[in-house]
């Protein structure tokens, strides 16, 4: 009688079919925000398909803490990506020891990204763009939010409910 093994890797972990934000875990210390999303692009993600993306990163260190998040437009989307990365070596530093691990994120939809960084800390203004989430448009163009905040005079909800829509009030 011969014993088989399944991986963590082997089974994806189950995601809702209308989920859209997805938890990219086993993210190498090294990468930042620009090479993570370059890799994604490299492999087939379409920058338009995302609206949303923020890797966390110890402030001391400057290392990412091996996480991060995606909001696709459509669950389709993120469907597309998860079987794409899950499994996935990362490439970019030539060291293959780490595999992307891709979940569902418990915080779904962009309005809801927004909502729970909207009174974080990482979103002050003394905090470096490259440690901050990112926010893209349909073509994929990031939008930036200090200088959309200090030119237009707009909250960054305002901004992001131009690209997404009013949000809904209970």
């Amino acid at each position: 009688a011969s014993s088989t093994t399944t991986s963590f890797l082997d089974v994806p972990p189950e995601i809702d079919t209308d989920a859209t934000t997805l938890m990219v875990k086993n993210v190498p210390a090294k990468y930042t925000q620009r090479m993570l999303l370059k890799e994604f692009r490299e492999q087939g993600i379409k920058a338009g398909s995302y609206d949303f993306f923020y890797l966390p990163v110890d402030f001391k260190s400057r290392a990412n803490l091996g996480y991060c998040f995606l909001n696709f437009r459509k669950p389709e989307q993120a469907q597309d990506f998860r079987a794409t990365f899950h499994g996935y070596m990362p490439t970019r530093l030539n060291k293959r020891s780490k595999v992307f691990y891709i979940c569902q994120a418990k915080v779904q939809g962009l309005p809801a990204n927004v909502e729970s960084f909207r009174s974080s800390g990482v979103m002050g203004r003394s905090v470096a763009p490259e440690y901050q989430p990112m926010f893209f448009d349909e073509r994929g163009a990031e939008v930036s939010l200090a200088v959309v905040e200090s030119t237009a005079g707009n909250s960054v909800v305002d901004v992001l409910d131009q690209l997404v829509g009013p949000r809904l009030v209970d």
